[in-house]
């Protein structure tokens, strides 16, 4: 396989991966509204007091401390996912000749970067 291919194919596996983030963010979304549709029923259902009051044995710190680590792990994951992806085919684009001398792309906290770019073959 070339580096084109290579490339290729860790991008395929990666938005693979993103998919079943994806998947997983929308069943914690779920469970997010079963939990506030529990807090709004409590004050006259015993059961959805006895759920939520399991739920806070469960999470003894407080299940806001948990959803918000959850939410900002997410929101990391999307930033690193969109970094590769733009990485990545950046790569292939200078893999398949496809960009001149310089590159212009622009970093997380917004400062423009300019790349040159050097051709290196490949004696492999």
């Amino acid at each position: 396989m070339d580096m084109f291919n290579d490339i290729k194919s860790v991008m395929q596996d990666l938005q693979q991966r993103k998919a079943a983030l994806g998947e997983h963010l929308k069943e914690f979304q779920s469970l997010q509204e079963e939990v506030n549709l529990l807090v709004e029923r409590s004050d006259r259902d015993p059961e959805a007091l006895a759920k939520l009051i399991k739920l806070k044995n469960a999470f003894p710190g407080g299940f806001e401390l948990q959803q918000d680590t959850v939410m900002n792990k997410v929101s990391e994951l999307e930033d690193n996912f969109k970094s590769l992806e733009t990485q990545f085919n950046l790569l292939g684009k200078i893999e398949s000749g496809d960009v001149g001398n310089d590159i212009n792309s622009t970093s997380k906290n917004g400062v423009s970067n300019k790349v040159k770019v050097k051709k290196v073959r490949s004696y492999m």
